[in-house]
């Protein structure tokens, strides 16, 4: 049996797209209960290669929409909340920016010590990338403590084996949501928290999630927030049967209602996303991919500690609030 050239591009072409789906669906949740071991960097090389295909063309797919929406100043993403299920309470709104977003779970810690974990019940979370994770356990009322328990060791090994581990992100953030996320975290967290989402087809655009059928499906909600190929996992990332990339491509501070306290990273955020509260010191950009040693990690968080305390003291930190005192 002879193949034409074009058959056999086609056969190629059907079992490549094949084995990418089965690594998206099987890889990200391997062992989520153990912290990731340290890759053979062959291995690593080998699934990097074998997804740029894909990157690359989902890559430019969503580049040439940015270029559109750029040049259009037509945010066609922007997501449509219904205002009748848009929350009453106060809230905490968390933005995007790998590593450095430490500094979020100072900030909870802050409120978590002003409003007690009653209070953050009162309260709504929204997060876009891993700006969610902090979202989500949050918003699960989790004890910041418990929370910063895992962080220097995770970010010391995958510091210190920074090219074994590349591509794991994903895998080290399903395994601390496993290990501090409750079994009924999706009932915790329905109508109260909302993560964003960017989906790739059938043109990019962003959605917010609020509702989830399980913890498993809120958890991989998060890893569908924080998704960026390669460095999450290699390949692409599914989520409900949809392609989807990190959820700051398209809206990097999901903003529920006026009566929140909205977190930036960057200067540049205060224009681009009307932030409230921004780090008092600066935080490096280049530990949103290369986490920061112990010693910054905790600064990180002391930062954001004191900087939302300082914030609750401000005018717009004592209407924050009195409406959580109203909405109690």
């Amino acid at each position: 049996m002879v193949f034409t050239r074009g058959e056999l591009f086609q056969s190629c072409f059907a079992l490549y797209v094949f084995i990418l789906t089965l690594h998206a669906l099987t890889f990200p949740k391997r062992n989520p209960l153990k912290r990731p071991r340290r890759q053979n960097v062959t291995i690593v090389t080998v699934r990097m290669l074998f997804g740029l295909p894909a990157n690359i063309l989902f890559g430019c797919w969503l580049g040439l929409w940015l270029a559109f929406w750029e040049v259009s100043r037509q945010p066609l993403w922007k997501p449509i909340l219904d205002p009748s299920r848009m929350p009453r309470k106060v809230g905490l709104e968390l933005c995007g920016g790998g590593f450095r977003t430490w500094y979020h779970l100072g900030v909870y810690w802050g409120l978590y010590d002003s409003v007690g974990a009653l209070g953050l019940r009162q309260m709504y979370f929204s997060g876009a990338s891993i700006g969610a994770l902090v979202a989500a356990v949050a918003a699960c009322g989790i004890h910041p403590a418990d929370i910063w328990a895992h962080i220097p060791a995770i970010a010391d090994g995958y510091r210190r084996h920074f090219v074994w581990h590349f591509s794991q992100v994903g895998q080290f953030c399903r395994y601390l949501l496993h290990s501090l996320l409750p079994e009924d975290a999706h009932l915790l967290v329905k109508g109260r928290l909302f993560i964003s989402i960017s989906l790739l087809l059938p043109f990019p655009h962003n959605v917010l999630r609020s509702e989830f059928i399980s913890r498993e499906d809120l958890i991989d909600a998060v890893i569908a927030s924080q998704f960026i190929p390669t460095w999450t996992h290699p390949g692409v990332c599914f989520y409900q049967g949809n392609m989807c990339i990190d959820g700051g491509a398209t809206n990097n501070l999901p903003a529920i209602s006026d009566n929140a306290v909205r977190v930036g990273l960057d200067a540049d955020d205060i224009l681009s996303w009307c932030v409230d509260l921004l780090p008092s010191q600066l935080l490096t950009r280049a530990n949103t991919f290369y986490p920061a040693d112990e010693g910054s990690l905790q600064r990180m968080l002391d930062c954001g500690k004191d900087d939302v305390l300082d914030w609750l003291s401000t005018a717009r930190g004592g209407q924050f609030l009195n409406s959580h005192r109203a909405s109690s």
